[in-house]
Parts: structure tokens; sequence; C-alpha cells
């Protein structure tokens, strides 16, 4: 009966673990679920790529949808901001700028308007692009300035944005 367990023990390990390491098998079972962990933000950045409203006054509402461009560099994210006028007149002379901490560096891309048309929804956006330096442990942070033009007059707004969902 002895040389017998040993044997089933080992046709039993293959399909749980690799046959030679029967012994630390506790301390082998966290690896194969952290990645699956790691990998569901992930996968369900793919997805769906969560979408936050960034500022909200006014009649000028900016929603942020941020993704994973790169799933083999988890420390870059793209945010495309959506430029909502839910007034009846136009804004005009959009200056749309971000601040970051210094663990993260931003590229904003010019937007695809300076004037967000009366009563629109996401008629302009504007690409930013980030690198996390301590990805999985700060979250990203952004301090946003907006100012433009409506009926004339000009409106400065600043406001802070730290509503996104960790691991991005």
């Amino acid at each position: 009966a002895m040389p017998m367990a040993p044997q089933q023990t080992m046709m039993g390990m293959p399909p749980a673990a690799p046959a030679p390491v029967p012994v630390p098998a506790p301390a082998a079972a966290p690896a194969p679920v952290m990645p699956m962990i790691l990998s569901s933000p992930q996968a369900a950045a793919a997805a769906a790529s969560p979408t936050i409203t960034a500022f909200d006054k006014a009649g000028l509402q900016i929603n942020m949808e941020i993704c994973k461009p790169n799933p083999s560099d988890l420390t870059q994210s793209k945010i495309t901001c959506r430029f909502n006028n839910q007034t009846s007149a136009a804004m005009d002379s959009l200056v749309f700028q971000a601040a970051v901490p210094k663990y993260l560096k931003l590229e904003m891309l010019p937007p695809s308007s300076t004037t967000v048309p009366a009563q629109s929804q996401g008629a302009v956006t504007q690409e930013i692009k980030l690198t996390n330096s301590m990805q999985g442990q700060k979250n990203i942070q952004l301090k946003l300035k907006i100012s433009y033009k409506q009926g004339g007059a000009a409106v400065d707004e600043v406001t802070q944005v730290s509503s996104f969902p960790p691991l991005y």
C-alpha cells in the first residue's frame, strides 16, 4: 500500500499543479490566483471603458472615458474627454489644461475644436495620454483648468479629478 499512495498523489497532482512541487503547494497556490486578479480589470477595461464625469457646471459637462491602450504596458492610460454643452449658446475659445502629480507623465493632444456647439453631446473631444510610474500603488489624479467664452463673458474654472477607478 505504501508505494501505491505516492503514485495516486502524483496522478492526481498534474492537473492542479506542476508535478515537481507537491510540498510547497500552498505557497504556489496564490501565484495562479494573482494574474487573474490583475487581468480582470484589464479585461473589464477592454470590454467597457469606465467613464467618469470630471466637470459639470454652468451647462458645461466634461466626461472622461479611460482605457488601457496597450495590454502589455499597464502604466499607460488613454483618457478621451468629451465636452457636452447643455446650454442654448455656443462656448468658444475653449482652453482645457490638465496638471498631474510627479508620478504621472502627461501628454495632451489638441482638442477636436475650441468651440463647443450649443445643446451638444460630445461634439468636442480631447485626448490625454498618461503614464503612471506608481501603477497599482497610486491612482490617477488630475487638476483641470477650463476656460471658455460664452455670450462674450469669460469663464475660468479649476477642478480636481481623483475619482478614477483603481489600477488605471
